[in-house]
């Protein structure tokens, strides 16, 4: 989670799934991010999430899904949880994180 992002992919094409997570407006989805990081902590692979994890979510919160392709932009708001796997082998992109005021 971090703040809103624009995730601009120049080659490749990954696959991204989120939700709400922000603690005061989704307090579900918040819960699934915290027993997702005692799961899957940094370092883990996204496939085994996306394998394990994404049908039991997708049971539990609204979730959005989409396959992103060259050139394009996916924007992600300010406190959702994401999960991204590439699904080509070589993929070349650029994040852009904004602030609010």
């Amino acid at each position: 989670m971090h703040r809103d992002a624009f995730n601009i992919l120049r080659k490749g094409e990954k696959r991204w799934v989120m939700h709400d997570a922000d603690k005061a407006k989704s307090p579900k989805g918040f819960d699934l991010l915290v027993e997702s990081y005692k799961k899957f902590p940094p370092g883990k692979h996204a496939k085994d999430w996306f394998r394990k994890e994404l049908p039991k979510v997708a049971k539990k919160v609204e979730l959005f899904e989409c396959i992103q392709k060259d050139k394009d932009i996916v924007f992600v708001p300010e406190n959702y949880c994401h999960t991204v796997v590439n699904i080509s082998d070589e993929v070349l992109g650029i994040v852009v994180e904004t602030l609010r005021k």
